[in-house]
């Protein structure tokens, strides 16, 4: 929630970066890094603009509904949370794909 709150405060759009993979290849917690890939889909910002700490509930809930529209309605959120921030350790790029 802290996040939200500091693009509230600074005025900042919020910028979702879509991981998925990074789970499979470095599970929470190991020092193994596993050969895998890892897709990052960097989704349209998503304006601040008319939220206040009031309805930041409201700001959360789109941001959250933007990652689990890319990641599959199936997806739960651990499996979200796994899939966005299962990297602990820097992992290689040899290849950047950008779809549009």
């Amino acid at each position: 929630r802290g996040g939200f709150f500091m693009a509230l405060e600074t005025g900042f759009d919020i910028l979702p970066v879509v991981e998925r993979g990074a789970y499979a290849i470095n599970r929470k917690g190991s020092k193994l890094v596993r050969p895998g890939r890892v897709d990052v889909t960097i989704e349209p910002a998503v304006p601040v603009a008319g939220y206040s700490k009031d309805n930041i509930d409201e700001l959360i809930e789109r941001v959250r509904r933007v990652f689990l529209d890319r990641l599959g309605e199936g997806t739960t959120l651990d499996q979200a949370s796994r899939d966005a921030f299962g990297v602990d350790y820097a992992v290689l790029i040899d290849e950047i794909r950008i779809d549009r």
